[in-house]
């Protein structure tokens, strides 16, 4: 196997599992789900009458435990149906504390999912009107845009949009959602726990070198290995031979226009240099016909 054919598979051991908690709607979702051989599989916590504001259903101490006993990559929180007409201060704020009792617990990624938008209720005993409505679809809109804005905030909080039609996918109360938007929803959030689901390195795959995979030296790289092995050959009494050519040939240049080489210190530091260091191995070079 090539140092390029490296292998990704999902995370495999354990299953990675993603949690959907919520309202009565988390029923409708839940049916939809098929933990199969999937790499991703759904836990769902529904609790009818939950909301964000005023938890009096307990949902947030059954999601504690939860999230103790689980690893879950993915926490989906499904609510804000029975928070319809509240104060939006006070929305924003319990949404947040929501998130914090989540973060608090793990490190998942948190989706605030959408709140489905409301229709007349078409049963016998019904008792909305047009106006209520059109109050309830204001106050949605304006709660899932707060969702979308603390999303954007806080890094590890996504905000997650269905698209519900409130023809085909709510049930005849105008609340519920049906079985289509059930399998919508799910549809949803199944595709976003794939799309951001980790991915690692299969390291059981052999990834061991071939060197007769390596390319071959070209004329260019051979000359220039040649001519590198060649200077680390070179003795220092040969560089000194050559010392002498490269001074006088300094020296010729720089002599023409000794006043203007002066006036330049680090030029002239660079001369004193040459010049000192010629006359220190002729020194040496007499020195050594003494000896002889």
């Amino acid at each position: 196997m090539g140092v390029g054919e490296l292998c990704f598979s999902y995370f495999s051991g354990p299953k990675a599992k993603s949690l959907i908690v919520g309202d009565s709607n988390v029923h409708r979702i839940s049916s939809a789900v098929m933990n199969g051989d999937d790499c991703c599989l759904f836990d769902c916590l529904p609790v009818s009458g939950a909301r964000y504001v005023n938890d009096l259903k307990g949902l947030r101490m059954k999601m504690k435990k939860m999230l103790q006993e689980e690893d879950y990559h993915h926490v989906f929180v499904h609510l804000g149906s029975n928070d319809v007409l509240c104060p939006l201060d006070v929305f924003y704020r319990n949404v947040t504390e929501m998130v914090d009792v989540i973060h608090e617990k793990t490190s998942s990624t948190i989706y605030l999912c959408e709140i489905p938008p409301r229709d007349l209720d078409r049963r016998r005993s019904a008792r909305t009107t047009p106006e209520k409505i059109r109050k309830y679809r204001r106050w949605i809109h304006t709660a899932n845009d707060l969702l979308k804005e603390l999303s954007s905030h806080i890094p590890y909080v996504c905000y997650l949009q269905y698209t519900v039609d409130p023809v085909r996918h709510l049930s005849r109360d105008g609340l519920h959602l049906n079985a289509d938007g059930g399998r919508l929803c799910f549809r949803t959030i199944q595709d976003n726990a794939f799309a951001n689901y980790p991915v690692r390195a299969d390291m059981s795959a052999d990834v061991s070198l071939d060197i007769m995979q390596w390319p071959a030296l070209q004329d260019n790289d051979l000359d220039i290995v040649s001519e590198t092995v060649s200077v680390r050959r070179k003795t220092y009494a040969s560089i000194l031979k050559e010392m002498p050519a490269v001074v006088t040939v300094f020296d010729e240049c720089c002599s023409s226009d000794h006043m203007e080489l002066k006036s330049c210190p680090r030029v002239v530091v660079r001369y004193r240099k040459v010049r000192y260091f010629r006359r220190r191995s002729s020194r040496h070079a007499r020195k050594l016909g003494k000896m002889v």
